[in-house]
């Protein structure tokens, strides 16, 4: 990235303390991964942009989850996506969740220019104020790496590779899977 930030797309890793896990004479540090994504359609002559939304990492959902009211409440991402007919019911964490698919959207990290492709489920009852980036959509396209090596007490970043730039010693052996704009 320009102007001196970071080189690749991250999750920043927070940590909190949990007081149940103090109180049970445990390490109370529990992290969690964050990024701002922004949503585009259209093509490159009259591309729309969402307004930065907050996502977590969430190992354990199916897919990639947005709250039902993000679709037409202050968020407007309706425009963004295709929804689809017909409730499904996929795994999260807590169980599994009806929700309805939404297809054909683009997405990008904050300050980034290269966009990926990305399907959501749409699920009324997700209850948080932010996403949840699913791990099947950062494998599909990028490499992971912690910078630093992570520790439990502190914060650090989770850098994304893009899976077209080949690492040290790596030869690049497939396509770019995003497409980048000026």
């Amino acid at each position: 990235m320009p102007n001196g930030g970071p080189s690749y797309p991250a999750f920043l890793v927070n940590t909190r303390p949990a007081a149940k896990l103090l109180t049970l004479g445990c390490d109370p540090h529990v992290c969690y991964a964050v990024t701002a994504l922004e949503f585009l359609t259209g093509d490159i002559s009259d591309v729309t942009t969402s307004p930065p939304l907050t996502f977590r990492l969430d190992t354990a959902a199916d897919v990639s989850m947005i709250p039902g009211a993000w679709l037409d409440g202050q968020q407007q991402l309706g425009p963004f996506f295709t929804v689809l007919e017909g409730t499904v019911h996929l795994g999260t964490a807590g169980g599994e969740v009806p929700c309805l698919m939404a297809i054909g959207g683009r997405f990008r990290f904050l300050g980034f220019a290269a966009e990926y492709p990305i399907e959501v489920a749409v699920v009324p009852t997700l209850g948080r104020p932010y996403g949840l980036l699913s791990l099947r959509d950062i494998v599909r396209h990028f490499d992971i790496r912690s910078v630093p090596p992570l520790a439990a007490t502190h914060v650090g970043r989770v850098e994304l590779r893009p899976k077209s730039e080949p690492g040290p010693g790596e030869v690049e052996e497939s396509a770019p899977s995003a497409r980048s704009r000026p």
